[in-house]
């Protein structure tokens, strides 16, 4: 039996919240790592807990790309920008599943969005890159990126294997912001 497990609430009144925020700080860790099955794993059960959360709704949106399901991760980014749109983490998920999947320009501009309402957001400034990149915009690509690993030091390591930065995996500055050099 798991800690996750051990620790769920007897009362979804006044713990299901702080029980999701554990979930979802888990499934974000499980992304960062590369392990997208548990991710989802915790995400799901955050959401089972907390239906309406909206860090986990985002980041199940974020998860769902990565393992190819738009269509699922953007029903549930769609629920999290409805229930929060003062929440940066809505859009940043939106424009993720939608760059990630072939909306660049839209992917981009709720991205940047994400980047008015949080413009310190590790992850804001992460799929903003991979938006620039896609477009071809190095300068903002690597600007972007810089915040991102300044904030995140783990989307380093993400940027390694992200499709998105590849024509940039071997240039100087590249290597430099992910440690290689």
């Amino acid at each position: 039996m798991n800690v996750l497990t051990e620790m769920e609430p007897t009362s979804r009144d006044w713990l299901a919240g702080p029980y999701a925020d554990a979930l979802a700080g888990c499934g974000y860790q499980l992304w960062l790592l590369g392990d997208l099955e548990a991710a989802e794993e915790a995400l799901d059960e955050a959401l089972g807990v907390h239906p309406f959360h909206n860090r986990a709704l985002s980041l199940m949106s974020i998860t769902l790309t990565y393992r190819g399901r738009r269509e699922a991760a953007l029903a549930a980014v769609a629920e999290a920008v409805r229930r929060n749109t003062a929440s940066a983490l809505g859009f940043i998920a939106r424009g993720a599943a939608r760059a990630l999947t072939g909306e660049v320009a839209e992917g981009a501009e709720d991205c940047e969005y994400g980047l008015t309402l949080e413009p310190e957001s590790a992850l804001a400034n992460y799929f903003s890159a991979c938006c620039w990149a896609r477009m071809g915009r190095e300068d903002m690509c690597r600007e972007r990126l810089a915040r991102a690993i300044a904030v995140e030091r783990r989307l380093g390591e993400c940027a390694l294997t992200e499709g998105s930065f590849k024509q940039y995996w071997e240039k100087p500055w590249f290597k430099k912001l992910t440690g290689r050099l």
